[in-house]
């Protein structure tokens, strides 16, 4: 517009304007004023502000598109043996959504972690769908026109007495997932409710009470007299693993090798490996199980015979 007012201006003075017989020749100043009250009069009018309340409204409206979830548990509480039910839901159906959600690190199942009061994915429940025994982040995916996932937390029987355990887990975004992505859709985005993003349950220990106790000793003797150490327990209802853990001293492991304290035999060398050990196994930690009705177990040492003066 511009341009145009400044080519009017600029020939005003030779402009002619025919009208029947006369012809005017238009007042110089007087053109300029009028081209210069349109102009202005044709220029866009923006309010101040309109501009960002618009993209303000525009980021409200797509937030509000965002699909919202949510998570809960029924029952809360069950029994070795039984299963719960995790339900993912969120507020609309539409499209194929994946969620994410992430097990407390105590309820993880890497093969080091073992936190009393905790129960362990893998272990003591079946993995739940996307974790493995490196990871406890999982996901779901609903497919179009479903509104809620479910997972089946199954818990395991056993015949450990660990007490009750907890299981506890949470919604997490998209971003804070880094764990296997197999099946996850191309959908990610969603809010999560703030007032269901969390959930819980416990597993009931229904393992009797069983006591074990150390009855008997019989020495072993270097030329084929092997040692053993005789438990008894008093319920012989199932079948019942044990654990022992043998001193320092006797372990086997490859660091204690140029040790060797003298009037100690060495698990492996001394004697034969026990079961669950070997000199990988730095805490010396064994393993003696009980048949369904057996009442007695023995740990046998069985001795190996040198030509070493080491004494007893």
């Amino acid at each position: 517009m511009s341009n145009n007012s400044f080519a009017l201006s600029e020939l005003s003075s030779s402009i002619h304007h025919k009208k029947g017989n006369c012809i005017m020749t238009p007042n110089k100043s007087f053109l300029e004023r009028a081209v210069e009250i349109f102009t202005r009069q044709s220029e866009p009018k923006v309010k101040p502000h309109t501009r960002k309340r618009s993209l303000q409204l525009e980021t409200l409206e797509a937030r509000e598109m965002l699909s919202g979830i949510g998570i809960s548990t029924a029952p809360q509480i069950v029994d070795e043996g039984q299963a719960a039910i995790i339900r993912i839901e969120r507020d609309d159906s539409q499209g194929e959504l994946s969620a994410f959600f992430e097990l407390d690190y105590r309820n993880s199942g890497c093969y080091y972690d073992n936190y009393a009061g905790w129960a362990r994915n893998g272990k003591d429940f079946d993995f739940l769908p996307g974790t493995n025994e490196w990871s406890y982040q999982g996901h779901v995916k609903f497919q179009d026109g479903q509104q809620y996932v479910d997972i089946t937390v199954q818990a395991k029987t056993d015949t450990f007495l660990e007490g009750d355990e907890q299981i506890s887990l949470r919604l997490i975004n998209a971003g804070n997932y880094w764990g296997d992505r197999t099946g996850v859709s191309s959908n990610t985005t969603y809010t999560i409710d703030q007032a269901r993003s969390s959930t819980s349950m416990t597993i009931k220990d229904t393992t009797d009470p069983v006591t074990v106790r150390v009855v008997s000793v019989q020495n072993g003797v270097e030329g084929g007299v092997d040692g053993s150490v005789r438990l008894e327990r008093d319920n012989v209802e199932n079948a019942l693993t044990v654990y022992y853990k043998l001193d320092s001293r006797n372990s086997g492991y490859y660091y204690y090798t140029n040790q060797n304290p003298p009037g100690w035999a060495r698990n492996g060398t001394d004697f034969e490996w026990l079961p669950g050990t070997d000199q990988y196994d730095y805490d010396s930690i064994g393993q003696v199980t009980f048949a369904a009705g057996e009442r007695f177990a023995d740990i046998t040492f069985r001795v190996k015979d040198d030509a070493w003066l080491e004494g007893t």
